[in-house]
C-alpha cells in the first residue's frame, strides 16, 4: 500500500504573511525590553519567546542599566536571529525575484524595522500601514514617510502650517515627551535651547532618493532661496516608518551655529508656500539637489556658489561677499571683462525696480566690487570694509549681507522665470533707459512679486557683536 505524501504548502509573500511576521517582531521586541530594564525584573519574569532564548548572555550581561532606553546590544543580537531566520530568507528571495530598480532591499527593511520597533511603540494599526507602505513601494506606488526636525537659523513668531507637507513652527518641550533614546547621549534641554524652529515634514518614498537627508538638504537650500539664512539642524528624528533611512533613536548635530537668524512671520506664509507650489510644479527635485547643480549653465553655477555661501554663513573670519558678487556677475555681466562701473549700474537698476531703493545702493555696490576684488587678487579686504563704515557709516556686516540678499534675489527672479541664465535680463536691464525699455524691465520682474517679499532698504538686521546677527527682513 503506497503511502500518502503530504502536499508542502508554500507560505506565500502577500500583506497577511509580513504583517503576522511583523506584529510578532513587535510583540517579542516588548517582551525583551519588558523583560531587561532591571536585574530583578529579568530574574522573575524572563520570557520564554522563541526568540529571546539566544539573548540571554546579552541580557544579563547589560540588564544592571536602570534605564530602559540601553538596548543597542539586544537589539544587535535579535538582529542577528532575524537574520537567520526562514522568514527573512524567504522575502529576501522573494524582493530578488521581482528584479525591482526601486534601490529596496528586505535588509534595509527589516534593519531598520527592527530598531524602530525597540525605539518606539508601535500600534497594531501602525503594523498594518507598514506592511501596507511595503508593498506599494514594491509596486512603485510610494508609501508616506515623516520627518520631524528640530533646527536653529529659522526664528518663527508662530505655527505656521505651509501646505499639507510641511509645517514650521516653534519647539515646544513636549515634542520630546514620548521618544525612547538613548539616554546616554541625548540631551534635550540642549536640542530643546538651542533650536529655533521645528520643520515638520511629510514625503512619499518611491526610491532611495525620497529619504530624509535628500529631502531636507533640498527643503534647506529653498528656504535659503526663499528668505535669506543658515538652518542648521540640532535634531531630526521620523515620526513615522522612513523605508529606505529613518533614523530610529534620532540623530544630534552638536556644535550649532546658530548666530545667523531669520525671523519668519505669518505673512511669509503665502509668498512660502506659493514659492514652494511653483518649484514643485515647474522643477524635478535632483534640479534642486545640491549634488546635482554642476556647471551646465550660469545659473546653475549660480546655485552652487549660493550653497557654498549659505553654507559658510555665520562662521567666524569667513568671508561671504566674494560669492554674493561672483553669482552676480556671472549672472549679469556676461562681458567677461573687470568693469566696477558696469556691475554697480546693471546691479542698482535690477534692485530698483525689484523695489529695493536703498540712499548707498550705489555706494554698497562700489565696496563690495572693491572688496571681491581684493580677495580674489590676494589683497587685505580691511580697507574697504572700513571705508565704508568709516565714510557712509555701513558696517561689513550690513553691507555683506545686503549683497548676498540681492544675489538671492536674483538667482531667485530667474528660477521663476525659468531662465537658465541672466542674458535676457541683463538686456532688459541695459533697454530700461526709455519708457518702453522701463515697462517691459517692470512687466517681467512682477511676475516675481507673488513668490518674495522685498524690503526696500535691501534687508534690515539686528546686529550685536560680528557674529550675531538677527536677520529682521528680507
Amino acid at each position: 500500500m503506497k503511502r500518502k505524501v503530504k502536499a508542502k504548502i508554500e507560505i506565500k509573500c502577500d500583506e497577511k504573511d509580513l504583517f503576522d511576521k511583523l506584529k510578532q517582531i513587535v510583540e517579542d521586541i516588548a517582551s525583551i525590553k519588558e523583560n531587561s530594564c532591571s536585574l530583578e525584573k529579568k530574574y522573575f519574569h524572563y520570557s520564554k519567546i522563541e526568540y529571546a532564548k539566544p539573548l540571554k548572555r546579552a541580557i544579563v550581561r547589560y540588564s544592571d542599566k536602570k534605564s530602559e532606553e540601553s538596548w543597542n546590544r539586544m537589539k544587535w543580537a535579535y538582529e542577528r536571529q532575524i537574520m537567520n531566520s526562514p522568514f527573512y530568507k524567504r522575502y529576501t528571495k522573494h524582493m530578488k525575484s521581482l528584479d525591482s530598480d526601486s534601490h529596496f532591499n528586505f535588509y534595509d527593511f527589516i534593519s531598520q524595522f527592527i530598531p524602530y520597533a525597540f525605539y518606539k511603540k508601535i500600534t497594531t494599526k501602525e503594523i498594518r500601514e507598514i506592511t501596507d507602505g511595503f508593498f506599494k513601494i514594491l509596486k512603485k506606488e510610494g508609501a508616506t514617510s515623516s520627518l520631524k526636525e528640530f533646527s536653529a537659523g529659522w526664528k518663527p513668531q508662530g505655527n505656521y502650517k505651509i501646505n499639507d507637507s510641511l509645517i514650521i513652527r516653534k519647539p515646544k518641550r513636549s515634542d520630546f515627551d514620548n521618544i525612547k533614546m538613548d539616554a546616554d547621549k541625548t540631551n534635550f534641554d540642549s536640542i530643546f535651547n538651542n533650536s529655533n524652529a521645528v520643520i515638520e515634514l511629510t514625503f512619499l518614498q518611491k526610491n532611495g532618493g525620497d529619504n530624509h537627508f535628500v529631502l531636507t538638504e533640498i527643503l534647506h537650500f529653498i528656504l535659503s532661496l526663499f528668505k535669506i539664512g543658515r538652518i542648521n539642524t540640532t535634531w531630526r528624528y521620523s515620526t513615522k516608518f522612513d523605508y529606505f533611512e529613518m533614523i530610529p533613536s534620532g540623530l544630534m548635530i552638536d556644535h550649532v551655529n546658530s548666530y545667523n537668524k531669520t525671523k519668519f512671520t505669518k505673512k511669509d506664509v503665502l509668498f512660502l508656500r506659493n514659492t514652494l507650489d511653483f518649484v514643485n510644479k515647474n522643477y524635478r527635485d535632483t534640479e534642486f539637489n545640491p549634488i546635482n547643480f554642476g556647471e551646465k549653465n550660469q545659473l546653475g553655477i549660480a546655485l552652487n556658489t549660493y550653497h557654498n555661501a549659505i553654507r559658510n554663513l555665520g562662521y567666524f573670519h569667513t568671508e561671504i561677499m566674494p560669492y554674493a558678487v561672483k553669482i552676480i556677475n556671472g549672472l549679469l555681466i556676461k562681458e567677461h571683462d573687470d568693469s566696477t562701473a558696469r556691475f554697480v549700474r546693471r546691479t542698482s537698476i535690477f534692485l530698483y525696480y525689484l523695489g529695493i531703493r536703498h540712499k548707498d545702493t550705489e555706494q554698497i555696490l562700489k565696496i563690495a566690487y572693491t572688496w571681491r576684488s581684493n580677495y580674489f587678487h590676494g589683497t587685505s579686504t580691511a580697507k574697504p570694509k572700513k571705508d565704508g563704515q568709516n565714510k557712509h557709516g555701513l558696517t561689513p556686516k550690513f553691507v555683506e549681507l545686503f549683497v548676498l540678499n540681492c544675489a538671492r534675489l536674483l538667482i531667485l527672479t530667474l528660477v521663476i522665470l525659468k531662465k537658465n541664465n541672466g542674458d535676457e535680463l541683463s538686456k532688459l536691464i541695459d533697454e530700461a533707459y526709455t519708457i518702453e525699455g522701463i515697462k517691459k524691465l517692470k512687466t517681467e520682474l512682477k511676475k516675481t512679486k507673488k513668490y518674495f517679499s522685498t524690503y526696500k532698504n535691501g534687508i534690515k538686521i539686528k546686529e550685536f557683536d560680528v557674529l550675531n546677527v538677527e536677520i529682521l527682513e528680507c
